[in-house]
C-alpha cells in the first residue's frame, strides 16, 4: 500500500456542487486544494486542505493553486 496522499483540484467550490465535492472528498481522505473568486478559508488546523482565492482565469491563480 502507497503512503502517498492523493489530493484533488476542486475549482469554483465556494458554494453548490464545488462544495459538495470539497466535503466528500475530504470525508474520503483526500488532501483537498478548493479555488473561487471569493472562498471562506479552510480551517487553518486541518492539514487535509487549502483554499486559494482568484480568478481561474488568471495565470498567477493557477500558479499558486499548483504549486
Amino acid at each position: 500500500m502507497s503512503s502517498e496522499q492523493k489530493v484533488v483540484v476542486i475549482t469554483d467550490a465556494s458554494q453548490g456542487i464545488g462544495e459538495s465535492l470539497m466535503k466528500g472528498f475530504r470525508e474520503t481522505g483526500y488532501g483537498v486544494v478548493v479555488n473561487a473568486r471569493s472562498i471562506k478559508k479552510i480551517g487553518s488546523n486541518d492539514p487535509a486542505g487549502a483554499a486559494v482565492e482568484g480568478d481561474i482565469a488568471v495565470a498567477s491563480t493557477c500558479d499558486r493553486i499548483v504549486f
